[in-house]
């Protein structure tokens, strides 16, 4: 689906870039031709630049592999509950929502949700995400 937008992308620049007439010279006799092959390579590299940072921000997270898998409870703040344990948000500390962006904890509205956590050297909460559905699924509860 993706793809078939960037092909549509890509053909109307072309369309808009190349003239109809496509002859090199003009009355005059200088090159009329150039300048838009110019703009249809640049147009392009900016399609294809575009096309690989969004197959980038589509790509699922990838989590560290000593982070863990829960379930987050709504708790006091600086305080999170996740599964049965009570653990203390590190200084520092990210919390990401499910489109990986960072939030504050006090935007948090839920009042559970499945979560990866990494805990730092002291036990503390250093990094929380907020997972989707699909990574749920993909990183079920082990217990």
């Amino acid at each position: 689906m993706q793809t078939l937008f960037w092909i549509g992308v890509i053909q109307s620049c072309v369309e808009l870039c190349v003239p109809q007439s496509f002859s090199t010279t003009t009355e005059s006799g200088g090159a009329s031709g150039m300048m838009p092959i110019k703009k249809l390579l640049h147009v392009l590299v900016a399609s294809l630049l575009a096309l690989l940072c969004a197959t980038q921000a589509c790509a699922g997270r990838d989590f560290p592999q000593q982070a863990r898998r829960g379930d987050m409870q709504a708790y006091r703040y600086p305080l999170m509950k996740i599964d049965d344990r009570v653990y203390r948000l590190a200084a520092g500390s990210h919390l990401y929502n499910e489109q990986n962006l960072i939030i504050m904890p006090a935007s948090l509205s839920l009042q559970t949700a499945p979560v990866m956590y990494l805990l730092d050297t002291t036990g503390d909460l250093s990094r929380i995400w907020l997972l989707t559905h699909d990574e749920a699924a993909q990183h079920p509860l082990v217990k």
